[in-house]
Order: structure tokens, then sequence, then C-alpha cells
């Protein structure tokens, strides 16, 4: 792609397409609330942000920011995330990379995969310090122009690899975050069944640890408790078996809901209530 990105971004273009990017450095004044859904590449997707934000992809969990974190993304093919964005002020450095197959991977990259782990992941922190992420995020000093401009965003790059290698590594996380394969555990138990009668002490159970680091490791690798994870998955099989031709009062059954409860429940994640889903015309 010719030009530089950064620098088309920080002279205040807003909406990027990021897959078509190998790097992005954006600074957006967010007016209003906005949601939006994107298709992301297969690769790895690294990033430092200061935002109000929620993004994430169904089957794969989703990640929250209430200010400054941390997220990486290991994708084996491409999937589709929907990100909800606060208004306020918002500024994101990132890095779309090739996988360690790809003849162009750096040698970092392999170490930060490594660390990540194989296969699909997705993984968030808001526990990276702040002033950290700040400074990754901050716009280069006009005082760089031409090739200098290019080996300083090269700099911050590599910086931001550093920084993601770090928290990967676990040298500042806490111990809940080093329980990040039993969180995932857990997450798989709640989509396998969603209408299951989980609870965190079951889920526990099944993955071999103790409730309270359970409930920790999963906040830190999703960005939302169990209970609302829970919550969402169940209410996503509702909008599916509704679309289906199911009725309300069936679908709360399989849920495990109260109909009642259940239409308040759909009506405030969805804005409508469930006898507004009509079925499509070949279900």
């Amino acid at each position: 792609m010719d030009g530089d990105p950064a620098t088309s971004a920080e002279n205040g273009r807003a909406a990027l397409d990021k897959q078509a990017l190998s790097h992005w450095l954006m600074h957006e004044a967010v007016a209003e609330a906005r949601s939006y859904e994107m298709t992301v590449s297969p690769g790895l997707h690294v990033s430092a942000a200061i935002a109000t934000m929620r993004t994430g992809s169904r089957g794969l969990g989703a990640f929250e920011f209430k200010g400054a974190g941390l997220s990486c993304m290991s994708l084996d093919g491409e999937h589709r995330f929907e990100t909800t964005l606060l208004a306020g002020d918002t500024r994101t450095l990132g890095l779309y990379l090739p996988l360690a197959d790809d003849p162009d991977c750096a040698p970092e990259t392999a170490h930060i995969l490594k660390a990540l782990g194989s296969g699909t992941q997705v993984r968030a922190t808001y526990k990276a310090p702040a002033a950290l992420i700040c400074r990754l995020c901050s716009p280069l000093d006009p005082w760089f122009s031409g090739t200098a401009r290019a080996i300083a965003m090269e700099a911050r790059q590599l910086e931001l690899k550093a920084t993601i290698l770090a928290w990967l590594q676990g040298g500042h996380e806490s111990r809940a975050h080093r329980h990040h394969g039993h969180a995932r555990k857990a997450h798989d138990i709640i989509h396998d069944d969603p209408g299951a009668p989980v609870t965190i002490a079951f889920l526990a159970r099944e993955v071999g640890l103790n409730a309270r680091s359970l409930t920790e490791a999963f906040r830190a690798v999703y960005g939302v408790s169990i209970a609302t994870c829970l919550a969402n998955a169940r209410l996503e099989l509702a909008l599916e078996m509704l679309a289906t031709g199911a009725s309300a009062s069936q679908v709360a059954h399989r849920i495990g809901y109260a109909p009642a409860y259940f239409s308040m429940a759909f009506r405030r994640r969805y804005g409508l209530s469930p006898s507004a889903v009509r079925p499509a015309p070949d279900s």
C-alpha cells in the first residue's frame, strides 16, 4: 500500500481498513457510541489501545477496555468481529503480522506465537502499565520526516512486540492470567450447551480450578464475567431458536429462564421482544 498509513491516521483519517495495512497508529475523538462489524483476516494481530470499547467474535470470546489495554489474536481463518466503541478519546497502535509458517515471519513474531500458544487464540489484558501503553499510542513527533519517520515507526512497532511478549510470558501478570487454559475450557463448556444448568462451582470442578481463581482468569482472558458470558451465550441460542420458528416459551424453557425474565433479558440485549423475531422463510 502506497504512503505511510500511520501518518494518514495521524492527519485525521478516522476510518481505516485495517486489513489492508501492516500497521496503524490512530487517534480519533469519538463523538458518540457506535457499533460495527469487521471480518478479520488470518494472521497475528497485536495492538495497544486507550479506549472504552468491547469487541468479540462468536465462539472466540470477547474482551473490553475501559482505558489502557493490550490485545493479541492469532487467527487461522477469517472471523467476524463485532465491536462497540463508546464516546471518548481513542488511540490505537496495531500490527498485522504473518504467522510462523509464512517466510516473512520475523523472529520476534515466532516468540510471540510460542508464548501465545497454538491454534486460534484471542487474549487481552487491562493490567499492563498505562504509562507504557500511552507512550506506544502517542503520535510520532513531527520532527521525524521521510526515512527518519519510517525508522521511528519501526522502533515503535518493535516496542509493541516486546510489550506483548513480556505480557504473554507472564512476568508481570497475576496468577489469574496464568490460568488462561482453564478459562478457555470453561468457555468451551458454556458454548457447547448454553442451555445447560451451569454454575461457577460446576465449571470450577470441571476444569480443576477453584471458583475464585477461575472467575479471575476468565475475566482476564475474555474481559467479561462468567455470568455475563453465560447469559450472552444463552441469548444467542435463544435468537437462533426464535429464527427457526420456536416459540418464546419453548426458548425460555430451553435456556432455563422464566418466560417473563427471558422476555426482559432478550429485549435488553437485542432491543426487541422475542415475539418480534420472525422465522426465516426457509425455516
